[in-house]
Order: structure tokens, then C-alpha cells, then sequence
């Protein structure tokens, strides 16, 4: 945790901003999550079950990195657990005031040697997975939520 501190003395007035807002939206999003049952909430993500299939410029490119970059980091510094729906909900709210074109994905798999299935949330930006992609392996996506601007 030390490491991140130390880092974080190093960055940009701009960097600090967005974590800043990176911070917020972990925060909205998580109080939205627990008071607000998922139903009433996907209207409000973008247009289900879409395709996006949108090539970003390099100032898009730049700006969808220093937002993952900033969730990622807020997401470690926030002081409750932020799961992958917190920050994939952080992810295209900071986009989308950016009018960065992005998906919301939902995926399920099933747990190895058990009846369990497990949920993976992550954002597709461009033409790659921009947060949760590494976790994202292996699920089925079931749903999306595009915001096209």
C-alpha cells in the first residue's frame, strides 16, 4: 500500500483529477448498487444488447487509458472492497462524460467441480477490453449496455 502512496505524489494535476473523479463515481456506484435493485438501474447503463464496433482516435485511445489507469488506482485506494461492477459502472460514466464510446459486459461461468456460477463485469472501449479484461476470461457474455457518442 506504501508503494501507492508514493506513486501517487508523482502524478499530474490531471491524473489527480480524474482519480479524484474515479474516487466519486466508485463511491456513487457502489451506493447505487446497494440501494437500487440491478433491474431499475440497466435502462440507465445505455442500449441493451448492442454491438459496438467503433475505432477510437488517439486522443480517445489516450484519454480511455488514463481513465482505466485512474479507476484502477481509485479502486485500491478506496477503503471498502470495490468489485468488478463498481468499477466497469465507474468506467463508462467517466467515458461517457468524455463521449468516448463504450460497452458495459456481463458475463457468467460456471465455477470449476461445483454448482456455482460466478459474474464478471467489464468495459469494452475501441477495439479491446479496457477494465476487467484479465478477469474476463473464460466468462459468457450474457449482456450489454452500449453508450455510443
Amino acid at each position: 500500500m506504501h508503494n501507492i502512496y508514493k506513486k501517487i505524489v508523482q502524478l499530474s494535476f490531471e491524473e489527480y483529477i480524474l482519480i479524484f473523479v474515479a474516487f466519486l463515481f466508485l463511491f456513487f456506484s457502489k451506493l447505487v448498487l446497494l440501494f437500487f435493485p440491478f433491474k431499475k438501474l440497466a435502462p440507465r447503463l445505455g442500449i441493451i444488447n448492442q454491438t459496438l464496433n467503433t475505432n477510437l482516435n488517439s486522443s480517445q485511445e489516450l484519454k480511455a487509458l488514463q481513465i482505466k489507469i485512474a479507476v484502477a488506482r481509485a479502486a485500491r485506494l478506496v477503503p471498502w472492497r470495490s468489485v468488478c461492477i463498481d468499477q466497469a459502472m465507474t468506467g463508462l460514466m467517466m467515458l461517457s462524460r468524455h463521449k468516448i464510446p463504450s460497452s458495459l459486459c456481463l458475463g457468467v461461468k460456471k465455477e470449476n467441480n461445483e454448482n456455482k456460477l460466478l459474474a464478471h463485469a467489464w468495459i469494452v472501449c475501441g477495439n479491446r477490453i479496457l477494465i476487467g479484461g484479465r478477469e474476463s476470461r473464460g466468462f459468457k457474455l450474457v449482456s450489454t449496455f452500449v453508450r455510443n457518442h
